[in-house]
């Protein structure tokens, strides 16, 4: 998992930068979005797959989840948020 922070939420509860956690078994291509987010400020956890995003949900508690857009063969009939509140 990486970690990067970013902006601060305003408001009163709020609980700093806002979480934004980024799915994709292709690292490369994680690893952009999150150089891409960093500038902006934002915390950023990476997963490699749904197994390990969901692990990681119940921890990080995301504002945000970005997943790549296609699914293995093996997940499919399984919605993308199964499990995930």
């Amino acid at each position: 998992m990486t970690v990067v922070t970013g902006p601060a939420r305003t408001g009163s509860g709020e609980r700093g930068p806002a979480r934004i956690l980024v799915v994709d078994d292709e690292v490369f291509l994680s690893d952009m979005v999150a150089m891409a987010l960093r500038p902006a400020g934002y915390r950023v956890a990476q997963a490699s797959s749904g197994r390990q995003a969901l692990e990681l949900a119940a921890g990080f508690a995301p504002d945000l989840a970005r997943r790549h857009a296609s699914r293995p063969r093996r997940a499919r009939g399984v919605p993308p948020a199964a499990g995930h509140r």
